[in-house]
């Protein structure tokens, strides 16, 4: 992503923003309105949940762990006897 200290940097975190915000309004809409008119059978909502639990947390874990987990953080950490 482009560098925030910049304008240009500024209007695209400005415009962004409400962005991710509609998004996420949007995908709430949907699954109420695919509830309201059960599209989906009365077991969606286990599997979905057994999904999220078993397949995204952790890989969500994973990555936020793997984004922080780097060579010069590890050495930082070891050198300074944080370990």
């Amino acid at each position: 992503m482009q560098e925030t200290g910049t304008a240009k940097g500024r209007i695209m975190e400005i415009t962004l923003e409400p962005c991710n915000h509609m998004t996420e309004l949007f995908a709430l809409l949907a699954g109420y309105v695919m509830n309201r008119f059960k599209l989906f059978p009365e077991q969606t909502a286990a599997a979905v949940s057994r999904l999220v639990t078993l397949v995204f947390l952790p890989a969500l874990m994973l990555y936020t762990f793997m984004g922080e987990c780097t060579v010069e953080n590890l050495q930082d950490a070891h050198c300074s006897g944080d370990v």
